[in-house]
């Protein structure tokens, strides 16, 4: 029997990222994203690496790893730079910043979840 592929439909407005800090009772969903992206995300870790012998014996070596890095792209006008700014802010004062992120493709099959997410990283201008 023959495969059928399909045209597959992937719409930007149908992305969505929402934060959330239980510790404040914060919830926000991310707008104002920037015209060329939305969101990307990385694994910190590769999953297998392979591992040759002198003798030329191949072995796979599993990384439990699982962290990754989530990188928003936002118009230096949304909103949603203010939210992360305070929990960046907080965080870094207090030490006490972490929050729970989840990003969900609603016309695809794609969903990332973290229940410790921090700003790692704050952009320059």
């Amino acid at each position: 029997m023959a495969s059928t592929t399909r045209l597959a439909t992937y719409a930007p407005n149908d992305v969505t990222i929402v934060v959330t800090q239980e510790s404040t009772g914060m919830s926000h969903i991310i707008g104002g994203f920037s015209e060329d992206a939305i969101v990307t995300i990385d694994r910190n870790a590769d999953t297998f690496t392979l591992y040759t012998g002198a003798d030329n014996t191949n072995t796979r070596i599993y990384n439990a790893n699982t962290s990754g890095t989530i990188t928003l792209s936002l118009q230096q006008t949304s909103a949603s730079n203010d939210i992360l700014m305070g929990l960046y802010e907080q965080d870094r004062t207090s030490r006490n910043g972490l929050f729970s992120i989840r990003v969900v493709d609603n016309s695809g099959r794609s969903g990332y979840f973290s229940e410790e997410a921090y700003i790692g990283v704050v952009p320059g201008s």
